[in-house]
């Protein structure tokens, strides 16, 4: 028998045994740390004005309500049922000192929303958005942009029930329900709403723009400023999201709506001047190393003119045009081999791309704003985060409402841990999955003394995570002006 037969032979598990013991442990050391993080914060005392009231004598307030879903949200929570993880975990549980509430009581909690508390709540993740980039810009100034830069976009939840609130059946023939939100280019959730699946994608886009640049800058000096900038796909191409974007006085760039511009039929009556795209020299290298052509690209700008403006008004529409090479079957041989060199014959066509915006011609170039634009497609990992790292494919409530203040907290959550990622790489943020096992799954040791809890982590914990996660609670001097923070 040869050597390495034999050693795979005699390679088994080594045997264990299961040993019960009364030491106090968890699995989830850094939910105490964030969750200690907001406790000290003045964003507790604006979530705490967020919620229903709970008037009962026995109710443990709905401040910690609101707490404690936040910390399952932050564990990755799936449905109101797995709140019981925290009541299971020793460290949570102390740490609310024993007064983690049931399901059934946050069920309860969820279906006491009304519209006007999902308005609040919205409110502060916008607040929560635009103080966290302001940290992050003090902190970290050369690595993250003053741009103020929002992503409207919407999705579907899909559900297989018939007593969820508000499922129907949307265009792609789904029964679901439909989300529509705004994350920043840093990925900070700002708002989101959560609304019945039969509801067009772009509806209500102008009264989100309102309320999320609703303060005390006017039209004039937001303009001058040039630090606010929204992105939205061809679905807000209409009438009432421009309008309420030239009102705000933002810059904005939306994937052109053929129905609505018809930029497609004005290529041929205005004419354009096409211009190639300029690739750098990294690009090209990268091309080179891969032996691959770079794509021939060109852009040119056509004028539209939209009925409803009285002729008054006039955008620039940016439109990109690619080269498609393809394969087809040469006239002369259409009987014959595919696989033959002499029966194909290379053929190709342009495919179009069209952005329509209110950008200064003269301060930008084409291949600007349509790099610009293309980046708006991190809103759909947004949304896949959203839905899949925090659980919110599938939403948990009957309730309409009650689904809505989940979403709500959801995203709470997700912005404090977004903090968190980008506070420890602003150029590579890691997602939920990572950012969990990096800073909240790791184990420790529950200790009380001196009417303190203590825990005991791992050296390798300790070094790498625990000191950063202590060195991001809110510093002493920026409690008077977190919450004021334009």
């Amino acid at each position: 028998m040869i050597r390495q037969e034999r050693r795979r032979i005699e390679r088994n598990l080594r045997e264990f045994k299961v040993l019960p013991s009364s030491e106090r442990l968890t699995a989830s050391t850094g939910v105490g740390l964030m969750v200690e993080l907001i406790y000290k914060s003045p964003f507790f005392a604006e979530l705490e004005k967020c919620v229903p009231e709970r008037v009962s004598h026995r109710s443990l307030g709905g401040g910690f309500l609101a707490l404690s879903l936040v910390a399952g949200h932050l564990m990755g929570l799936e449905s109101v049922e797995d709140l019981e993880e925290i009541r299971d975990d020793e460290f949570l549980m102390s740490l609310f000192d024993g007064d983690v509430p049931a399901p059934r009581t946050v069920l309860d909690f969820l279906n006491d929303f009304e519209s006007s508390h999902i308005e609040k709540l919205n409110i502060l993740l916008n607040t929560m958005g635009k103080v966290f980039h302001s940290i992050l810009f003090e902190e970290h100034g050369k690595q993250v942009s003053q741009d103020r830069i929002l992503d409207l976009d919407s999705t579907y939840h899909v559900h297989h029930g018939d007593l969820f609130e508000g499922v129907s059946w949307n265009y792609k023939n789904q029964w679901s329900l439909e989300s529509q939100s705004a994350f920043s280019a840093l990925g900070f959730c700002h708002q989101i709403w959560l609304r019945p699946g039969n509801t067009k994608s772009g509806t209500d886009a102008d009264v989100m723009i309102r309320n999320l640049f609703d303060d005390s800058k006017s039209q004039v000096m937001r303009k001058l400023q040039g630090l606010d900038f929204v992105r939205m796909d061809s679905a807000f191409c209409n009438q009432d999201t421009i309008k309420s974007c030239m009102e705000k006085g933002l810059f904005f760039t939306i994937t052109a709506n053929k129905a609505t511009t018809l930029w497609h039929l004005e290529l041929e009556s205005q004419g354009v001047d096409w211009r190639d795209w300029h690739y750098s020299e990294k690009e090209l290298k990268q091309f080179e190393k891969s032996g691959t052509l770079p794509p021939t690209i060109q852009l040119g700008r056509i004028w539209w003119v939209p009925s409803w403006g009285d002729g008054k008004l006039r955008f620039p529409i940016i439109v990109k045009r690619t080269w498609k090479t393809y394969c087809k079957l040469n006239e002369r041989s259409r009987q014959g081999s595919l696989f033959a060199a002499d029966t194909v014959e290379n053929a190709g066509e342009w495919e179009h791309h069209a952005v329509v915006c209110n950008f200064d011609l003269t301060q930008w170039t084409y291949q600007e704003i349509m790099l610009h634009h293309q980046k708006r497609a991190s809103s759909e990992n947004m949304n896949k985060e959203m839905k899949y790292g925090f659980r919110l494919n599938n939403l948990p409530c009957r309730s309409l409402s009650a689904n809505r203040a989940w979403c709500g907290f959801a995203m709470f959550a997700h912005n404090i841990m977004r903090l968190m990622s980008l506070m420890n790489d602003p150029q590579a943020p890691c997602m939920s999955k990572k950012t969990r096992r990096k800073f909240i799954n790791f184990p420790a040791k529950v200790l009380e003394r001196s009417k303190r809890l203590w825990l005991r982590v791992p050296q390798q914990f300790y070094m790498g995570v625990i000191k950063l996660l202590e060195g991001w609670r809110f510093p002493e001097r920026m409690f008077a002006h977190i919450l004021s923070t334009a």
